[in-house]
This record gives C-alpha cells, sequence and structure tokens, in this order.
C-alpha cells in the first residue's frame, strides 16, 4: 500500500509544481507527466530499497522493529521528501521547457 502511495504523492507534487509554475492547461499535462515519470521512480526506488533489506537481512531471519523501521521509512518519505522534491523538479522543469509566466 504504501509502495502505491509513493507513486502517487509525486503525481500530486508535480502538479503543485505546475500550478506554481503559472498553470494552464499545457503546465497541467506536462505536470501530470511528469508525476508519472518521478512517481514510477519513487516505486522502483521504495521497491528496490526493500528488496535490499529483504535480501541483506533474510526473509526468515527479519525482526518486527526491522520491518517497522522499513515501514517508518517509506511512510517519511512518502509524507515529506517525495511530493516536495517532485514539486521543485516539476516547477524547475516546466518554467525551462514553457518559459515564464508574465
Amino acid at each position: 500500500m504504501l509502495t502505491l502511495f509513493s507513486g502517487v504523492t509525486p503525481i500530486g507534487g508535480a502538479l503543485a509544481g505546475a500550478h506554481l509554475a503559472g498553470g494552464g492547461s499545457a503546465r497541467t499535462l506536462l505536470g501530470v507527466l511528469l508525476g508519472l515519470g518521478l512517481g514510477s521512480l519513487s516505486m522502483l526506488a521504495v521497491w528496490f530499497v526493500d528488496a535490499r533489506v529483504l535480501r541483506k537481512v533474510g526473509v526468515e531471519n527479519i525482526s518486527e522493529s526491522t520491518l517497522r523501521l522499513l515501514y517508518l521509512g517509506v511512510a517519511v518519505w512518502v509524507v515529506g521528501p517525495a511530493p516536495f522534491l517532485s514539486t521543485l523538479v516539476a516547477k524547475g522543469i516546466i518554467r525551462a521547457v514553457m518559459g515564464e509566466v508574465s
């Protein structure tokens, strides 16, 4: 569930970046496309980290505290850095591609 949230929150952040870059249909569409790309990358990152932790610790040896820490790390990523970074990236790319709104 958190993996899906890690893919959705960058879309919202990218839409916020499109709004901050000036809004409009073209900027919103570009924001959605950037959000889908950033969301996919975010989901892949969470999946790779999860797989690496499980491979390192071992599925049969994993403790409840390790799972809680992994869950907490993904939850913090979903709430904080993922939407914030996607807002900054989308705003910068949209302004670079489409220019400033006067």
